[in-house]
């Protein structure tokens, strides 16, 4: 399965999102480049940054050109690790190590 098509199903069901740091910085962003930098279109990334503070999309492949593109480093990627991280209130969650356990 190629590695777009795997990061758009897990985009549907929901095990990542995009989420920023500071929604105040993207409303600031003279540039908006996360929008211009999406391979596949997603131009409505500085709106849900701004309104909610996150991106979930179904159309979102995940490729993270977007992250990169940031001028203010204010976009990072929101998935089950880091989720499983705030739950169990760890700082880094290793995924071997969950298997491990």
């Amino acid at each position: 399965m190629p590695l777009g098509l795997l990061n758009q199903v897990v985009s549907r069901i929901g095990l990542f999102r995009l989420k920023v740091k500071d929604p105040s910085l993207c409303a600031r962003c003279p540039t908006k480049d996360c929008a211009r930098a999406c391979p596949v279109g997603n131009s409505d990334l500085p709106i849900n940054f701004i309104r909610r503070g996150y991106y979930k999309s179904s159309t979102c492949i995940g490729v993270g050109d977007y992250v990169e593109t940031c001028p203010y480093n204010n976009i990072y990627f929101y998935d089950v690790r880091i989720w499983l991280s705030e739950r169990l209130n760890v700082k880094s969650i290793s995924i071997k190590r969950l298997i491990m356990k």
